[in-house]
C-alpha cells in the first residue's frame, strides 16, 4: 500500500511534465522559463504529531507514508497538480485551524 501512493504521486507527475504542452497553450510560458516544482523532504515527526493533534486523531497511513517521504512541494513554480499544490503538514494545520 505504501508504494502505491508514492507510485501513483510519481506517475502524475511525470505525465504532467511530458504532456504540460498539450494542456496549456504554448504561449503561457517560454519554454525556457518552465520550472516545474518539486517534492520537498520528509515532514519531521514532530511535524506530524502536531497535525495529527490539530486534528485530534491519526492520520491515514496513505498520508502519513506520503508526509514522511514528501512534506509538500518545493517552489512556487508549476505544480504538476493543475494550478494547486501538494500541500505540507504546516498550511494543513492553517487550513484545518
Amino acid at each position: 500500500m505504501q508504494d502505491k501512493v508514492l507510485s501513483k504521486l510519481y506517475n502524475i507527475n511525470d505525465w504532467f511534465r511530458q504532456n504540460y504542452n498539450k494542456i496549456y497553450e504554448p504561449t503561457r510560458y517560454r519554454q525556457d522559463e518552465i520550472i516545474f516544482n518539486g517534492f520537498s523532504g520528509p515532514a519531521t515527526a514532530n511535524e506530524i504529531s502536531e497535525l495529527e493533534e490539530v486534528l485530534g486523531e491519526k492520520l491515514p497511513s496513505e498520508l502519513l507514508v506520503l508526509l514522511q517521504t514528501h512534506n509538500g512541494e518545493s517552489g512556487q513554480n508549476i505544480s504538476p497538480f493543475f494550478e494547486q499544490t501538494l500541500v505540507d503538514c504546516k498550511e494543513m494545520k492553517e487550513q484545518i485551524k
